[in-house]
């Protein structure tokens, strides 16, 4: 893939993307930028070229666009590793690293990459009297609220209760009996509702109060 400073330096918006079109690498080189963490939108600033084209380029062909659209699915795991790596690093993270044999605090320049997902703040403050000079506060990252996210993505805490309920035979008899009751109390009332217009005598029928002259209970048996 030809660099940023080989593409900028063709002065025409049309003759620099047909440079970039024409790269024998370009797909393969925009699919592992993506999948990196990076993106189309920073290739296309990086280039100095519209995003629509480059965007429209890359799903106008079915390979293109299934390699495409693999290196977005890679992205988005490649995120989640990401984070869940810097949750671990302050969950875990040894801030001697900050320091020197002595015990003196390292400056900044010579602090090591892992230091700064440990470091949320640097604070400087001047020393007045004997002890004149300068002394810097840091402020770290909470390491128990890391421990409780990463510990929650993991399922190592689990704040369900299982309840268990055993019902007798008889109590679940009855419990379908007085839903059975219930239904068809509403049913009947909305046969009344619904013939009130149409047939004048019916307008004074009321649904019974009780189930028990349409409803059977379960203990009771039908006489012939």
């Amino acid at each position: 893939m030809k660099s940023n400073k080989e593409i900028n330096s063709v002065t025409k918006l049309k003759e620099r993307m047909q440079l970039i079109l024409e790269d024998p690498d370009l797909v393969d080189f925009v699919c592992a930028t993506v999948a990196s963490g990076g993106s189309l939108i920073n290739l296309a600033r990086d280039w100095n070229v519209r995003y629509s084209d480059i965007s429209k380029w890359m799903y106008d062909d079915k390979i293109r666009q299934f390699k495409y659209t693999a290196a977005l699915n890679a992205r988005n795991e490649w995120a989640k590793e990401a984070v869940l790596a810097e949750i671990r690093s302050i969950a875990f993270g040894d801030m001697r690293i900050l320091y020197n044999a002595e015990g003196k605090l390292l400056p900044i320049k010579e602090w090591p990459q892992e230091a700064l997902s440990l470091v949320a703040g640097l604070e400087t403050e001047e020393l007045k009297g004997k002890s004149s000079g300068n002394t810097m506060k840091l402020k770290l990252y909470d390491r128990l609220k890391a421990l409780e996210l990463l510990g929650k993505t993991m399922a190592l805490f689990s704040d369900t209760i299982n309840v268990k309920v055993s019902l007798s035979t008889e109590e679940l008899v009855m419990a379908s009996y007085r839903r059975h009751k219930e239904k068809t109390v509403n049913e009947t009332q909305k046969v009344i509702e619904s013939n009130k217009a149409e047939a004048g005598p019916l307008a004074d029928i009321k649904a019974p109060e009780t189930i028990d002259a349409v409803c059977i209970k379960p203990d009771e048996k039908i006489s012939t």
